[in-house]
C-alpha cells in the first residue's frame, strides 16, 4: 500500500484561500500561547485544562500542517521572475 501523491493544491486550488488558512492557522497559534502566557504569569492560579489541551493538540496539528505546507513550496525559480 503507498501512500498517494497529493499537493495542496488539488486540496484548495485558490492560493488565496490557501494563504488565509495559513494565516489564521498561526493566529491562533499566538493567541493560545499569549493566553497561556497570561495564566501564567498570575499568582496562584493554573492553566485551565481547555488551554492545557487545546495547545497540546496545537502542536501536534501545526507541526504538520507546517510540514505539509513546506513540501508543497517550489523550490525553483517561477517563470517570469
Amino acid at each position: 500500500m503507498s501512500i498517494p501523491k497529493i499537493n495542496l493544491e488539488q486540496v484548495v486550488p485558490d492560493g488565496k484561500i490557501r494563504k488565509r488558512i495559513y494565516q489564521g492557522f498561526a493566529g491562533l497559534g499566538l493567541a493560545l500561547g499569549a493566553a497561556a502566557v497570561g495564566y501564567g504569569v498570575l499568582p496562584g492560579v493554573d492553566l485551565p485544562e481547555p488551554l492545557l489541551v487545546a495547545n497540546a493538540v496545537y502542536v501536534f496539528l501545526a507541526g504538520s500542517g507546517f510540514l505539509v505546507a513546506q513540501a508543497n513550496t517550489p523550490t525553483e525559480a517561477y517563470a517570469g521572475e
